[in-house]
């Protein structure tokens, strides 16, 4: 009889889940990292950075429908058949780890949360011409951009494919935060409910060239040290999924070169490594 104190073999969940669990993670450690430094920054006074309506749709609606997309149609290559071809490169590795998960999860996410509060912490400003946004609704405002656009180029980088759809949330998620900044006064106008958080914010911040360039200067640090990373990896220790996916990308050169010759242009999928 087996021991019962016997080590049962736990089957190891998929890159994508795995990507999917990182990233869950992440995007949530993020939005409390810099949360939790602002109280360092008020006085240790409770007060709130951001209103309660944007900071339930930050999970509600810009970070949950491009995770949606992606735990339902990323895939490593774009064709069957190359994996069908290659099957010992999949889960070849396995993609979820401790120190994946505390390098990526939470320390990547920590690090970008801290960024995304700091740069417009700095910038903030008193004197001079307006439009300016030394209020803490501004700031607030300010860094709830800043953090969508950061976590979401971070899950384009964690796709190793995009598809159409998933193109199209990701991007529509982020970018529905600029009319989510000037109409969410105006509802609360209609409602006939006046909220401090709301009144001209939006457009004080979008008339600023402050807000702008502290959005490009978050985006710079946080999405360039990503994209260096990620560069690094393709090019001096690539995925079995990078291989594949650049052995594709020859394939449709090839066969796109070969029906240019007038010679059979369908694509292969069974080259060997």
């Amino acid at each position: 009889p087996r021991s019962f104190f016997a080590r049962r073999a736990t089957p190891a969940p998929s890159p994508r889940s795995s990507s999917l669990i990182k990233y869950s993670f992440y995007k949530n450690v993020a939005f409390a990292a810099m949360l939790f430094l602002f109280q360092f920054c008020n006085g240790y006074s409770g007060q709130a950075l951001l209103d309660g309506v944007t900071s339930a749709f930050y999970n509600a609606f810009f970070t949950a429908l491009p995770a949606g997309m992606f735990a339902g149609l990323d895939r490593p290559v774009r064709r069957l058949s190359t994996l069908e071809a290659h099957p010992a490169a999949y889960n070849a590795r396995p993609a979820l780890t401790a120190a994946s998960f505390w390098r990526t999860s939470i320390g990547t996410g920590a690090a970008h949360g801290a960024v995304a509060f700091a740069v417009p912490y700095a910038g903030i400003r008193v004197r001079g011409r307006r439009p300016s946004h030394d209020d803490v609704w501004s700031l607030g405002k300010t860094m709830f951009i800043a953090i969508i656009g950061v976590v979401s180029a971070e899950i384009g980088l964690c796709a190793r494919y995009w598809t159409l759809p998933f193109t199209l949330v990701l991007f529509g998620s982020y970018f529905a935060t600029w009319p989510w900044l000037a109409l969410l006064p105006l509802l609360y106008r209609a409602a006939g409910k006046w909220d401090i958080a709301q009144a001209g914010v939006g457009a004080n911040l979008l008339a600023s060239p402050l807000f702008w360039a502290e959005l490009a200067l978050v985006y710079a640090i946080t999405i360039g040290t990503r994209l260096a990373e990620h560069g690094g990896c393709w090019l001096l220790r690539p995925r079995d999924d990078m291989v594949l996916a650049e052995m594709e990308e020859v394939e449709e050169r090839e066969a796109k070169a070969a029906a240019a010759r007038g010679g059979d242009g369908a694509p292969g999928g069974d080259r060997r490594a």
